[in-house]
């Protein structure tokens, strides 16, 4: 379960959070955790207190491993934002590359369709005698 679908986990004490989070560690379903839930377990984690701990040699470890997979969520959502980005990019640059592309072609017709409206042959140019 995930600490947003519970409704009073804000109302808990921070040795029932803890508690909570360890048996989250034991069955592994921490590694499923979303970014918010590994933010607030970071809390939870400093919230511990060494005297009341029931996990006093966990807790430590625990924090590194928090730590860890929250640093690669937000590496993941980085990943995604940088690929949604790079799309885009792609896109701008096809339309760009169109719209040069078409520019270019009428620039061609209109070269094409001014030389050939002058039907006339140009007179010969003269060469100066040395």
């Amino acid at each position: 379960m995930k600490i947003r679908e519970m409704a009073d986990w804000k109302d808990k004490s921070w040795d029932i959070k803890n508690t909570y989070l360890h048996s989250l560690f034991r069955t592994g379903e921490i590694t499923q955790a979303s970014r918010k839930d590994l933010e607030e377990y970071l809390v939870v984690l400093a919230h511990a207190d060494d005297k009341a701990d029931p996990y006093p040699k966990q807790t430590p470890h625990f924090r590194a491993v928090v730590g860890q997979l929250l640093h690669i969520r937000i590496s993941e959502e980085l990943h995604w934002r940088s690929m949604v980005a790079a799309c885009v990019s792609i896109v701008i640059s096809a339309l760009a590359l169109l719209v040069a592309w078409d520019e270019h072609q009428l620039r061609i017709a209109a070269a094409h369709n001014s030389t050939s409206v002058s039907s006339a042959p140009l007179p010969p140019k003269q060469v100066p005698k040395p």
